[in-house]
């Protein structure tokens, strides 16, 4: 197999959960050294490591709450000596929790506000500067969502998070061009992961109901965001940046007129 990104070190936050593990992997298949962190302890991600380290590939994991920028920046201080300086950036890490606009607390509108967006500017700003002080290149990649412009009725402090994270991406990809470091957002629809497959679990009807109207019939996999990731911070990349890759099947060409 040709590895494209040996000698790359790949940092992602959010690396325990399902996207997270299947971009790990994804990296890992071409040739790159990992920096993973999440908030589990290190003990969560042995199988992971084993996994990473089978490859070829040299494995970090460190414990990080993201959303206070001194530990992501000890968890940059680390990982450069340990693995160098990352190259490559996946702003990962996010949590949702279905409430409605009337039901939804503060405190719980801060704690999704803080690690969907306040982390990614955290790791974002914080090896972005790195990398321009280092002159050297780099691709960075923030995983959104198709909700930034999709109103969910229970989903109000993720959405405005999404959002958020998408101007975040704009600016920065703005900021860092002439460093070459490009910046992009993959937005995914309907993941068959995490919360949705809790769900879906225990309501299969809303399973079945939401699979209708996603126009190319089936959800993404984590497999299949991971994938595009790679590809959207490959080095073959030279001019993609404040992009955003929408992964939706077509749930946003839903809205149509009939002009019968």
């Amino acid at each position: 197999m040709n590895k494209k990104l040996n000698g790359h070190t790949v940092i992602i936050s959010g690396a325990a959960g399902d996207i997270g593990r299947a971009t790990v992997m994804a990296y890992a298949q071409q040739g790159a050294n990992i920096a993973a962190g999440d908030i589990l302890e290190p003990e969560a991600l042995s199988d992971l490591r084993d996994q990473v380290e089978a490859l070829g590939c040299r494995f970090h994991y460190q414990k990080c709450d993201v959303t206070e920028a001194s530990e992501v920046n000890n968890w940059i201080d680390q990982v450069t000596e340990d693995l160098g300086l990352p190259d490559i950036v996946v702003s990962n890490a996010a949590v949702t929790k279905q409430m409605s606009l009337r039901e939804i607390d503060v405190e719980e509108w801060q704690r999704q506000i803080a690690i969907n967006l306040t982390g990614s500017f955290n790791l974002i700003s914080q090896c972005a500067n790195r990398l321009s002080q280092a002159k050297k290149p780099g691709r960075m990649v923030v995983v959104g969502s198709w909700a930034a412009e999709n109103v969910h009725r229970n989903l109000p402090a993720y959405c405005t998070s999404k959002a958020g994270l998408r101007m975040l991406m704009k600016c920065a990809a703005k900021e860092y061009a002439p460093d070459q470091i490009l910046i992009n957002e993959i937005a995914p629809g309907i993941v068959d992961a995490g919360l949705s497959a809790k769900i879906f679990r225990e309501k299969p009807q809303i399973k079945e109901s939401l699979l209708e109207q996603v126009p190319l019939g089936r959800f993404l996999t984590p497999q299949d965001i991971a994938e595009q990731i790679v590809y959207l911070s490959s080095f073959d990349n030279c001019h993609i940046t404040g992009t955003i890759l929408l992964m939706d099947g077509g749930l946003s060409l839903n809205t149509e007129c009939s002009t019968k």
